[in-house]
């Protein structure tokens, strides 16, 4: 019987009957199973065009970088209008972490940027201006290059609880870095916690829940957004 190993390497240790042979062949790009910084990522896109290509074949945990986009500074009416200021995204990861039907949810890895969820106490998130300012300036930037159907955040219950998505049952994948990635950061989701006080809740940087006001503009915003098998 022959053997043929290429590009391996070849480790006995002595005094014992182990055997072991590595590959030393450059990894794939698109390979099941990576692992980076903790989170098990099933397979990863370099190239966005053959991630769409393949979307019937897409897993929860799959990861793409998604194409380089430009968001128009956007001012949002109300009782105090809310200022967005412009935003250049580029070379930024988003991850799968729910599929229903036709409808295929991703989040960005990072943090993107930091806004107030609303300056006007409005205590349902449909309403609030940020949720205006991603279903419109933040959407139509994002649309042109992905596809993508809808925008907002996560919500409490894909988070947290018995009823979690099992992508964040891992702590680790609730955890978000700033676009530096020398910390980690509080950011919004789209629940409200308490309607009568504009108390929203939010994931701190230990991946944990907490709630705090609306008008609150330390925080970070973590978009998710959705695009369709067809």
């Amino acid at each position: 019987m022959k053997y043929n190993f290429k590009n391996c390497r070849v480790v006995i240790n002595a005094g014992t009957e182990v055997l072991k042979i590595d590959g030393m062949g450059a990894p794939a790009r698109e390979t099941p199973a990576q692992e980076m910084a903790g989170v098990n990522i099933q397979r990863t896109y370099e190239d966005y065009s053959v991630f769409m290509a393949n979307l019937d074949g897409v897993k929860v945990g799959d990861r793409v970088r998604v194409p380089g986009f430009k968001v128009p500074a956007a001012e949002i009416d109300g009782e105090e209008k809310l200022n967005f200021d412009e935003i250049e995204v580029a070379g930024e990861y988003a991850t799968v972490y729910k599929i229903e039907g036709e409808q295929i949810s991703l989040v960005f890895d990072r943090a993107l940027f930091q806004s107030a969820i609303d300056r006007n106490d409005t205590g349902v998130w449909e309403d609030t201006q940020l949720a205006a300012y991603l279903r419109g300036a933040f959407l139509d930037a994002l649309r042109k290059e992905t596809s993508a159907a809808d925008c907002g955040l996560l919500r409490k219950e894909e988070l947290w609880g018995d009823n979690a998505l099992p992508f964040f049952r891992n702590g680790r994948n609730r955890v978000c870095f700033d676009k530096d990635e020398d910390c980690s950061v509080w950011y919004w989701t789209e629940t409200v916690e308490d309607a009568s006080a504009a108390y929203f809740c939010n994931a701190y940087d230990y991946g944990y829940s907490d709630c705090y006001s609306a008008s609150i503009a330390d925080f970070y915003v973590r978009p998710r957004f959705i695009i369709l098998k067809s």
